[in-house]
């Protein structure tokens, strides 16, 4: 959510008092990868360098309501399923492709690995197949589950070169030998491992890692990379990531780069932007 527009006071007087608070993240440990601080530093130059604590919280509650509108149009959805005879006999699957900074690290938007952008949510529900009412916390899950996991269940071969498992035991709470590690791609350059204790992040020619101790320090709130006894952790972490990279067949780099290719879209997509408001302003 790119919602740069806040006012510099507050608009809605009546909430000013109802406003959710901020997150206990959202003083950050700055020894972050130079990535993650040039995007920092792109939203402090657009509008939140100058936001106060107060305006942070205004954004928050902003994102709540957004949310809700969501949910609004999913039960049309899932009214409309109902309404078509089709409800009992049709797999629901609702994820994310990202989330957003909602104020933690100072963030707003996405674009990065902690969790406020990676970890998205899973729900999936089947009348009479699917547990109910059941919540896992212990398996690690990944976004590129959802085909093998949906081809599974129609009975159809996933396509070749999938890298996911299908979810379907878990689903139905059988017992099942499960992966050690999930990992995760962040604007090309970026690399993520989260094992069951522990996130692994790094960027490419960037020296600055970063490792957090999910179960101790679940919010990301202390790099700690740099303590000795950490060290044999950070070891096993870079070696599933070198052994996840190997195995994958990545799409060839353009000439000019990832990055480059990437700022020229955006270049193209901003002045299309500037030409249509230029022309509205006309009519």
């Amino acid at each position: 959510m790119r919602n740069w527009g806040i006012p510099d006071g507050m608009r809605y007087k009546e909430i000013e008092n109802e406003l959710p608070p901020l997150p206990p993240n959202f003083k950050y440990d700055p020894r972050e990868p130079e990535h993650l601080q040039k995007r920092r530093k792109l939203a402090e130059s657009k509008r939140t360098g100058v936001w106060t604590e107060r305006m942070w919280q205004y954004y928050i509650w902003s994102y709540y309501r957004q949310i809700e509108m969501v949910d609004a149009c999913i039960g049309r959805i899932l009214d409309a399923l109902e309404d078509s005879g089709h409800a009992d006999n049709t797999i629901i699957l609702f994820t994310a492709d990202h989330g957003d900074g909602h104020a933690r690290h100072k963030m707003p938007s996405k674009s990065f690995l902690y969790d406020e952008a990676a970890k998205v949510p899973m729900m999936v529900s089947c009348p009479g197949r699917v547990l109910e009412d059941k919540l896992d916390k212990e398996h690690l899950v990944s976004g590129a589950d959802m085909v093998p996991t949906l081809c599974d269940y129609a009975g159809v071969k996933p396509p070749a070169g999938v890298v996911g498992r299908s979810l379907r035991p878990l689903l139905e709470g059988k017992s099942v030998e499960w992966r050690e590690f999930v990992a995760a791609e962040s604007n090309i350059t970026g690399r993520m491992i989260r094992t069951s204790q522990y996130k692994y992040i790094t960027y490419k020619d960037d020296p600055v890692e970063q490792l957090f101790d999910m179960k101790n320090d679940p919010w990301e709130t202390k790099n700690i990379v740099g303590e000795s006894k950490y060290a044999s952790v950070v070891g096993d972490h870079r070696k599933l990531l070198q052994e996840w990279s190997s195995k994958l067949d990545p799409a060839p780099e353009p000439p000019q780069g990832w990055q480059a290719l990437f700022k020229n879209i955006n270049k193209r997509q901003n002045k299309r932007k500037k030409e249509q408001q230029l022309k509205k302003r006309k009519q």
